[in-house]
C-alpha cells in the first residue's frame, strides 16, 4: 500500500540528521534533568543560559552556551556553544538530548514516576541504563536510547540483565546513523532488531529534535487482511512523543496495542498452520517410509522366490528392459511386477497386437491390489503409468514390442503393438549364433565356392562383405571378421548382427534367414 506525499515528506523529516543545534541543556549546579529551551524563548532566556546552563555533553571541553533566536528563518529556536568549533558529533549530541527527552516525558507521562539519566540497574551496577524510570506501583522501565551499533549478543546480555531484575528494558534506535536503514519509504530491521521485534517488543526509533518516536508497520494475508509488526521490512508510523505511555509490558500507543494484539493473533494462527504443515508433512513422510520399507521387503522375498530363480533360468541374466525406477507409492518390487507384465500379460499377446499401459495398470490391479499405489481402472495414470511405458520403451530394443507415432491435429500420439520375437535370447543363445555366424562366415570365406555371404543376405541387396567382392572379382578371398550394428544400424535380435534399413523400415527387427 502505498502512502501520501504528506507521510513520505513526515517521514523523510524524521528520519534525517535534522538541526545540529539543540534544544536541551544541563545545569551548571549539577541538578539532575535537562532544561528544554521553549518556542521562541532565544531573546528571554540568553541570560540565564549563559549564567546557569551548560552544555549537557559531559567532558564537553567549552560547555559555555548560549541561544539563537531562528524565529525570523522559520525555524526552531535552539542552545548553541559560545565558543566556536565545538561540533560532538551529531549522533552523539542525539543520544544526549534524547535521554533528556525521555526523561522529562516520562515525568510528564506517568505521574508520580520519577526518571533519573544514567541509573545503575542494581546495587552490583551491572547495568546503567540512559533513563531508569519509576513508577508508584514500583514498576521499573530502562529506557535505552541506542545511536551505535548494537551486536544481537550484546543486547540479549542486557536484556537478559534488565529481566533478572524484574525491570522492563525499552529500546529506541537512533532516527540516524547506524540503528536507521530507510530506503525509499521503508524502514529496514537489522539483526539486533529483528532480535527485539522476535521477543514480542515493538521496534522503536527516536528524533530528539521533532520529538517524535516511530515504529514500522508492514502487511500481511492471513485469513483476511492484517497488519502486523515486527517484520523485515515496513512503513514508518511516527507519532509525538506526547501520545506514548508506559504499560506493563513495553512503550506504546493505543494504536500500537490494537496492532500488538493483531499481531499476537497472526502470529499465533501462523504457528498453528505451520505445526499443521509440519504435522502432515511428518506423516506423509512416515508413509513415505512405510511404502519404501514394505517395497524393500517385497524385494527381498522376491529374490529368494522360486519364480525369480525360475525366470532367471529363462533369461540367464536380469535384463535391463525387466529393471528400472521403482515408483512412488508402489509396495510390490519392481522385478516382481516387471517379471508379471512380461511372462503373464505382454508374452502370450499375438504379434502386432496392440499393448496398452491401461490394460498392464488394470492387470497390475488385479494382480497386486493396492499395493501397486493409488491406480484405479477409471483413472489410471502418475508414476506407475510412466514405469510401465518406460519398461515398453525398453522392451522395444529385443523386439519384443514395437512403438508407432502419428500427428493428429498437431498432437503426436503413439502406442505399442506385440512385437516379433517371441523369448529373448539368453546369454549363452547370443554367444552360440554369433560363433556360428563367424565359422559360417569363415568357411564362405575360404573358397567353399558360393560367390555371396549369408552376411551379405542379412546385410541387403548390394551390400557385400570384402571376401564377396573379391571373390567376384577373381581374387583370392582375404578371411573377414564379423562386425555389430555400425551408427544409425540396428542389430538383429537373433544373431546380432546389423539388419538392412529397407527391413528395418518395413517393421523387421530381425533377418528373414534368422526367423526360419
Amino acid at each position: 500500500m502505498g502512502m501520501s506525499d504528506e507521510d513520505a515528506q513526515h517521514h523523510a523529516t524524521f528520519v534525517h540528521e535534522g538541526e545540529r543545534r539543540f534544544i536541551y541543556a544541563a545545569r551548571r549546579d549539577g541538578a539532575r534533568g535537562l532544561v528544554l529551551l521553549p518556542e521562541g524563548a532565544a531573546e528571554a532566556r540568553r541570560a540565564p543560559t549563559k549564567s546557569e546552563l551548560m552544555c549537557p555533553v559531559p567532558g564537553c571541553p567549552s560547555p559555555e552556551l548560549t541561544t539563537v533566536d531562528r524565529s525570523r528563518a522559520g525555524r526552531r529556536d535552539g542552545y548553541r556553544h559560545l565558543a566556536k568549533g565545538v561540533d560532538h558529533g551529531a549522533e552523539r549530541m542525539h543520544h544526549v538530548l534524547a535521554k533528556g527527552l525521555l526523561a522529562r516525558w516520562a515525568r510528564w507521562a506517568m505521574p508520580g514516576a520519577t526518571a533519573i539519566e544514567e541509573h545503575p540497574s542494581n546495587d552490583a551496577r551491572e547495568r546503567i541504563a540512559d533513563v531508569m524510570v519509576r513508577l508508584p506501583d514500583g514498576a521499573q522501565f530502562a529506557l535505552e536510547v541506542q545511536y551505535s551499533a548494537l551486536s544481537v549478543e550484546a543486547w540479549r546480555e542486557r536484556h537478559e540483565s534488565y529481566r533478572r531484575d524484574d525491570i522492563v528494558d525499552v529500546w529506541l534506535f537512533g532516527h540516524t546513523g547506524e540503528q536507521s536503514r530507510w530506503r525509499g519509504g521503508v524502514m529496514h530491521l537489522n539483526a539486533t532488531q529483528r532480535e527485539i521485534a522476535a521477543s514480542g517488543a515493538p521496534v522503536l526509533w527516536i528524533n530528539p529534535l521533532t520529538e517524535e518516536v516511530a515504529y514500522a508497520t508492514s502487511t500481511a494475508w492471513s485469513s483476511g487482511r492484517a497488519t502486523i509488526l515486527a517484520q523485515e521490512e515496513g512503513q514508518l508510523r511516527v507519532v509525538p512523543l506526547t501520545q506514548w505511555r508506559l504499560l506493563e509490558d513495553g512503550m506504546f500507543t493505543r494504536e500500537l496495542v490494537e496492532l500488538r494484539d493483531t499481531t499476537v493473533a497472526h502470529l499465533a494462527r501462523e504457528a498453528a498452520a505451520s505445526a499443521r504443515r509440519a504435522a502432515d508433512e511428518a506423516a506423509r513422510q512416515a508413509l513415505r517410509d512405510q511404502i519404501v520399507g514394505a517395497r524393500e521387503r517385497d524385494h527381498e522375498a522376491w529374490l529368494a522366490s522360486s519364480e525369480r530363480a525360475a525366470a532367471m533360468a529363462a533369461l540367464g541374466e536380469w535384463p535391463t528392459w525387466l529393471a528400472g525406477e521403482d515408483p512412488v507409492g508402489v509396495r510390490v518390487s519392481g522385478e516382481r511386477w516387471r517379471w508379471f507384465l512380461w511372462s503373464e500379460v505382454i508374452r502370450p499377446i499375438a504379434k502386432d497386437e496392440h499393448v496398452r499401459s491401461t490394460d498392464l495398470l488394470a492387470d497390475l490391479l488385479t494382480r497386486f491390489g493396492d499395493a501397486v499405489g493409488g491406480v484405479t481402472p477409471d483413472a489410471p495414470g502418475g508414476p506407475l503409468r510412466a514405469a510401465v511405458i518406460a519398461m515398453l520403451n525398453a522392451m522395444r530394443r529385443p523386439s519384443l514390442v514395437s512403438r508407432h507415432e502419428q500427428k493428429r491435429f498437431g498432437v503426436k500420439h503413439f502406442w505399442f503393438t506385440r512385437g516379433s520375437v517371441r523369448e529373448p535370447l539368453t546369454p549363452g543363445q547370443r554367444s552360440e549364433v554369433t560363433r556360428r555366424a563367424s565359422e559360417r562366415e569363415a568357411r564362405l570365406a575360404g573358397g567353399s565356392g558360393s560367390t555371396t555371404s549369408s552376411a551379405d543376405y542379412r546385410r541387403g541387396p548390394g551390400a557385400f562383405t570384402g571376401s564377396s567382392r573379391r571373390l567376384l572379382s577373381g581374387m583370392p578371398p582375404v578371411p573377414s571378421i564379423s562386425r555389430g550394428p555400425g551408427p544409425g544400424e540396428r542389430a538383429c535380435a537373433r544373431c546380432g548382427l546389423p539388419v538392412a534399413t529397407f527391413l528395418v523400415e518395413q517393421g523387421l527387427l530381425t533377418h528373414p534367414v534368422c526367423s526360419r
